[in-house]
């Protein structure tokens, strides 16, 4: 009875010693929240956290529930405000999705279009072909042995890559097969020969044979007579007709034009032409050489005034290293340096094609001791280049092979 009597006791005064411990929380609590402008709860809830066991809940006299948040990690380190950086994606299903948000200047799915640049020019220069050297004539119709013509085209293949021809029949015909098979970087310029005393008969069978080159693939361009206007042969009217007639039986897409002076090309005929191609001599304008770049250049702006947009090319130009002089037009070798130099580089620049007049010195057209006619080529008819085109023709060779190692 006595020992019963002492537990209740002890319970009582446990119970009154709890009440008082709760009191005295609640009232240091209310006490800090007054300081900090928080709700009693609060603050009494934070300190109840920090002094009771996990998971256990403490209740103050108003019956207000706190309750308890998982324990937080120990750390040394201070307190630092969240980074700025963007958070990332989640998983998780409680998580909030946070976007990213967009790039300032956001990338195209494509790059801009870029302007084309221009193609490189090519170091290489175009000529015209003429093989009727050590005593062979065309007057004479001679005959041609093929061993000639692979002797002067292998002194242009170092620095040529285009040709012009001035006939399509008699030896010359098997040119064409021979460029093809043995020489085929070379672009070709075909040109049929039209002669003042041709038949109707005889033109047109010259052009078929022109039209049968052209579609058999063996030329890259056709050219319907050579100065048949200059010489009063025929009319611009005549040749834009023959030029409309090979356009129009041609299989294959390539250019057809003649090879004429620029007062020759009239509307009709630069309207027939897939090209103007004229023949162009400040030499025989009497043109000092060292002024002959301002007279070609004023030729073709002149003539782009009535090409219509069409493509202008100097199918013919030169300059002689013997023979007679035309007003200021002095020839010597100087000065037929001089004037290939500068087609040579006019025509890299301005990226007209200039046809060189011409591959090799044919004795043949020489009417006299005198006569110029007879010495515009780049070599003698020995095969020996000229002084005057040595230099250029060496730098030119040695920048084509440049351009090869580079390009394979």
């Amino acid at each position: 009875m006595n020992r019963m009597l002492v537990i209740l006791v002890c319970l009582a005064v446990c119970t009154v010693a709890g009440i008082f411990v709760a009191n005295e929380i609640n009232r240091e609590g209310g006490e800090t929240a007054a300081a900090a402008n928080l709700p009693d709860d609060a603050a009494g809830g934070e300190i109840a956290a920090a002094i009771l066991p996990d998971g256990a809940a403490a209740s103050n006299t108003a019956g207000t529930v706190s309750q308890t948040a998982p324990p937080m990690p120990l750390s040394t380190e201070p307190d630092s405000p969240e980074p700025d950086t963007p958070m990332t994606l989640s998983s998780e299903p409680d998580t909030p999705e946070v976007l990213l948000p967009e790039p300032t200047t956001p990338e195209p799915l494509s790059p801009e279009p870029v302007p084309p640049e221009s193609p490189e020019k090519s170091a290489a220069i175009a000529v015209n072909f003429g093989p009727y050297i050590r005593g062979l004539s065309a007057e004479e119709d001679s005959d041609i042995p093929d061993e000639i013509f692979r002797e002067i085209l292998d002194l242009l293949r170092p620095t040529t890559d285009t040709i012009r021809t001035f006939t399509i029949s008699g030896p010359l015909e098997r040119l064409y097969p021979i460029l093809q098979n043995e020489y085929p970087e070379m672009r070709v310029f075909a040109g049929a020969w039209i002669d003042r005393d041709f038949t109707r008969e005889q033109i047109y069978a010259e052009l078929d044979k022109l039209i049968e080159l052209g579609n058999s693939g063996l030329a890259d361009f056709l050219l319907c007579g050579s100065e048949n206007i200059l010489r009063g042969d025929h009319s611009a009217s005549e040749v834009a007709q023959w030029v409309t007639y090979v356009r129009e039986n041609l299989t294959r897409d390539i250019p057809v034009s003649t090879s004429d002076t620029p007062d020759s090309y009239s509307a009709q005929l630069i309207d027939a032409v897939s090209a103007v191609c004229v023949t162009y001599y400040p030499y025989w304008n009497g043109v000092a050489a060292e002024n002959a770049a301002a007279d070609i250049e004023g030729m073709v702006t002149s003539l782009k005034e009535r090409a219509g947009g069409k493509e202008i090319i100097i199918s013919e130009t030169g300059f002689p290293d013997y023979g007679d002089s035309v007003g200021e037009a002095v020839v010597n070798q100087e000065n037929a340096r001089i004037y290939f130099e500068y087609v040579y580089e006019w025509s890299k620049e301005s990226g007209t094609l200039c046809i060189v007049f011409s591959a090799i010195n044919e004795a043949w057209k020489g009417r006299y001791e005198t006569d110029p006619e007879a010495n515009f080529g780049l070599f003698y008819e020995d095969g020996t280049v000229k002084p005057a085109y040595a230099e250029i023709l060496r730098r030119i060779a040695s920048e084509r092979e440049l351009e090869k190692s580079e390009n394979s």
